[in-house]
């Protein structure tokens, strides 16, 4: 049973809390980064892909 004494969580079990969801926050954010790091690059290697396309292009009209 519980004492009527009791109130709240103690000051351990709120560290304890905090320090759990600062390291969750730290890890959510490295992968988020770096997820977002990739799509980056996997956008420019898509747009230099057109653009290499798009030259072709161009330069086979003007050929004729």
């Amino acid at each position: 049973m519980l004492n009527k004494d009791t109130k709240g969580i103690t000051l351990i079990a709120l560290v304890i809390t905090i320090i759990i969801l600062v390291i969750i926050t730290g890890v959510s954010l490295n992968v988020g980064s770096e997820l977002f790091s990739n799509a980056n690059l996997k956008n420019l290697d898509t747009n230099m892909l057109l653009i290499q396309a798009r030259v072709k292009v161009i330069s086979e009209k003007n050929r004729i």
